[in-house]
């Protein structure tokens, strides 16, 4: 549902950053007022993704417009890949902060996407110097690694399931 008090907010934010299209601030938080449902927005997520998007290319070397796009991904879209990949780009910025690389190791795994997950988590590890960085990467990478074993688990319970037509009593039977 796309709020009529909002709807010319987008030609508007067009129009500026057309205008000067380095002005980062109409891209970070016009984009904010664009994706946030009405009341307090347009409603309209995808222009903000769009927006962002365009404000990237004019912009490559601002870091936070990669945080604001992978915000909208996973805030207003749910689409916690492209979140990951978002706030991974952006962490590849030179200057951007390390929590942004920490941002796309989090949601590559809330993604269900291990394999990313475990690269950039161990990459955090090995590259970090801050203590409680390295410590919650090694906590991502313990976690990682219960989710891989329960899906294995499941996989062979089903397994034994479809061969013995009940589910096994304990794990010594399976």
């Amino acid at each position: 549902v796309k709020s009529k008090q909002y709807e010319l907010l987008k030609p508007l934010l067009q129009i500026t950053t057309t205008l000067d299209p380095h002005l980062t601030v109409a891209y970070e938080f016009g984009s904010v007022f664009l994706a946030q449902q009405p009341p307090e927005g347009a409603g309209d997520p995808q222009a903000a993704a769009e927006l962002v998007k365009h404000g990237i290319q004019q912009n490559p070397s601002y870091w936070r417009l990669y945080y604001s796009l992978g915000f909208i991904y996973w805030q207003e879209l749910h689409d916690a890949k492209s979140a990951s990949e978002a706030f991974l780009k952006g962490s590849q910025v030179p200057g951007a902060q390390v929590w942004m690389k920490v941002m796309a190791a989090a949601f590559a795994q809330h993604a269900d996407d291990h394999q990313t997950a475990r690269f950039l988590w161990t990459n955090i590890y090995e590259n970090s110097t801050d203590t409680l960085i390295k410590q919650n990467a090694v906590k991502r990478l313990a976690a990682l690694r219960v989710d891989e074993d329960v899906t294995f688990l499941q996989s062979y319970i089903e397994k034994y399931k479809q061969q013995f037509g009940h589910f096994p009593a304990n794990l010594q039977e399976l």
